[in-house]
């Protein structure tokens, strides 16, 4: 509940979805798990949870006043309907692994192996300022320990040091010397929080 230019708005926490994450709550395995425990219910639970909300709305004295001003009735019990639920599928992933996604719908753990077929990078370059060159050393250690936990082949990549960073010519260059079809990946750390807006490149 929150108050906005005098007025209160009542959010039903049933029909609403939580945005505005931080980096340190995402970071949060005990905080995601019980997020993830109360958002991504199955649909049996999700249907108790509406018809115990709709209990609680009809047995209220407030809300029942609030619907008759209305003329808003509540259906004590929901329409059925008959369907068919349709086979959610495998996922093949590498070492002959299989996710079977209709017993185990949340798989982000699962995938961080080897997948089914992973080209590796076998010529690649990384583009960096001078300034920025720890960067490029943070990134290319981290890229390495998650190489390694997916069993990715990755090369070193060859590193264009960018001496005038802040000249969008002298990265204009050095691609054109280093961008060839037998290229697989060209990574660039632009200067500043913003350099994504400072070059159009």
């Amino acid at each position: 509940m929150r108050t906005i230019r005098g007025q209160t708005v009542v959010l039903v926490p049933e029909l609403c979805s939580l945005t505005g994450l931080t980096d340190k709550m995402k970071s949060n395995f005990n905080l995601m798990k019980a997020m993830t425990e109360k958002t991504q219910l199955q649909p049996s639970q999700r249907m108790n949870k509406c018809q115990k909300l709709l209990e609680n709305i009809r047995n209220n004295k407030k809300c029942q006043e609030e619907c008759k001003q209305w003329g808003i009735g509540i259906d004590p019990n929901p329409p059925k309907f008959t369907a068919h639920t349709l086979n959610a599928g495998n996922i093949l992933l590498g070492q002959g692994k299989i996710i079977n996604l209709k017993t185990k719908p949340n798989f982000d753990r699962d995938i961080q192996g080897p997948m089914y077929a992973q080209p590796g990078l076998r010529k690649w370059a990384l583009f960096v300022g001078s300034k920025d060159k720890n960067l490029a050393d943070q990134f290319l250690k981290e890229l390495q320990t998650a190489c390694a936990r997916c069993n990715y082949n990755a090369n070193p990549p060859n590193i264009v040091e960018i001496q005038n960073e802040r000249r969008g010519d002298e990265w204009i260059q050095k691609i054109g010397q280093i961008a060839a079809p037998d290229v697989d990946f060209l990574f660039f750390i632009l200067p500043g929080s913003r350099g994504k807006d400072d070059f159009n490149l």
